[in-house]
């Protein structure tokens, strides 16, 4: 099974702990990834404002063991465990859909892996269809199609193999900022950085 701290160190690794805005993004002033505008009563904004004026910042915030203690307890609660990255069965799965869902939000990471299990089961001969309703959980009473992701997951990787799979995913995260893009105009000047470090 897959562990939260490779997808954590991974994703990460692309994000800095300056604190930016850039005129334009919707996310606002971002740190570490998160932005100010989707996420204002995250805990690490205090840490944050209480020292962007000092000169040893931004390397401050990577010494102060609580900033950094809650942009992880914020990264697993939000996405790690919302997309139960501990239940996946390959790490690079896991990685992948981890990041999708940090940089597009979980519910349509996971609704991107659900519908290519159902794309991909070739008219449910190898799997059976799933729903795709952006969650990976119990079965829902009322629902025959829910709670199956994790199984059909399994069985694609069994068929296809983990790289298959996060290249389509990979694949389904540019095709989405593409169409970020290209519906709002004033979103182009951030594609090619999406795309060159996310995909």
């Amino acid at each position: 099974m897959a562990e939260f701290e490779p997808a954590y160190n991974e994703t990460t690794d692309h994000e800095s702990l300056q604190g930016f805005a850039v005129a334009g993004d919707r996310g606002g002033e971002t740190v570490l990834g998160i932005a100010r505008n989707s996420w204002p009563a995250w805990s690490g904004w205090s840490l944050f404002d209480a020292v962007r004026d000092r000169a040893d910042f931004p390397q401050c915030l990577a010494e102060n063991c609580t900033f950094m203690a809650s942009v992880k307890a914020f990264y697993r609660r939000e996405f790690w465990n919302v997309i139960k990255g501990d239940l996946i069965p390959e790490q690079a799965i896991a990685s992948e859909l981890f990041d999708t869902a940090v940089n597009c939000g979980a519910t349509t990471a996971v609704r991107m892996l659900q519908e290519l299990l159902n794309v991909g089961n070739r008219e449910a001969r190898d799997w059976e269809e799933i729903g795709e309703d952006g969650r990976i959980g119990p079965k829902i009473p009322g629902r025959p199609k829910s709670g199956q992701t994790l199984e059909a997951l399994k069985a694609c990787v069994k068929a296809r193999g983990a790289k298959a799979v996060v290249k389509v995913l990979n694949q389904r995260q540019g095709d989405r900022y593409f169409e970020i893009a290209k519906r709002d105009p004033t979103q182009e000047r951030f594609f090619w950085g999406w795309v060159l470090r996310r995909t």
